[in-house]
């Protein structure tokens, strides 16, 4: 689905809704949102890789660790690291 964006004090968000899960990648007002959404877009995807197609609370809760091992493969300390799904889910 298509990802939304919010600007919220000094910080901008893109978010997106996977039935009852949301998924937001959070910058400085001064970033780029495109580069924010590529970013989502390599967790989105890699997370669809990982876990099938439905991405709900219940599957992420279930599996957490997997998820938080792709966010580490995604970002480090707010560096992008990788923004490739496949990569990501094959690491």
């Amino acid at each position: 689905g298509e990802a939304d964006v919010i600007l919220i004090e000094d910080a901008v968000a893109v978010f997106r809704l996977s039935a009852d899960a949301r998924f937001y990648v959070v910058g400085p007002a001064s970033e780029n949102e495109l580069i924010l959404n590529v970013v989502l877009d390599g967790l989105v995807d890699a997370l669809h890789a990982l876990l099938g197609a439905e991405l709900g609370a219940r599957t992420i809760l279930e599996n957490l660790e997997t998820a938080m091992l792709a966010v580490d493969e995604l970002v480090d300390g707010g560096r992008i690291l990788e923004v490739d799904a496949n990569a990501i889910a094959n690491r």
